[in-house]
């Protein structure tokens, strides 16, 4: 191989790294800039797990992306499943009482406000209604 195909092969695969590179940084400024934009879900669960659900202690449908609890008054409450900061899927620790994404370390409280950044965001609570029908949907609070 002489030195002008290796000048050539050594440019051919330097740009072709710095597009992949400008690639994915862009898809991430995206990401980030859309995060918390989405179009409301409409989501609907099954009347029966409406049963396992107890206070204060969230319950996870990952079907539905909701975490769903009932207050003091016996009420139920939806919150998101997924991080405002960049959309992870958080995990209920029951030793700290918090939600915590594995991403990039938020933290939030059971209502769902920010307790630790980076999430400048509290997690959406939405709205859970049972219809005539004894289905149960999962809407996002205007």
């Amino acid at each position: 191989m002489g030195l002008q195909e290796r000048r050539s092969f050594l440019k051919h695969s330097l740009s072709a790294l710095l597009v992949a590179i400008a690639a994915m940084v862009s898809w991430g400024i995206l990401r980030f800039s859309l995060a918390g934009s989405r179009k409301e879900k409409r989501r609907e669960i099954s009347p029966e797990l409406l049963h396992q659900i107890h206070s204060d202690v969230p319950f996870h449908v990952p079907s539905a992306g909701v975490w769903l609890r009932r207050d003091n008054q016996g009420e139920i409450i939806g919150l998101d499943d997924r991080c405002t900061h960049l959309g992870c899927r958080q995990r209920w620790n029951a030793e700290r009482s918090l939600f915590e994404c594995p991403c990039h370390g938020s933290e939030f409280d059971i209502q769902g406000n920010v307790v630790r950044g980076p999430a400048r965001k509290a997690i959406p609570v939405l709205a859970v209604e049972v219809t005539a029908k004894d289905k149960v949907r999962i809407l996002q609070k205007s």
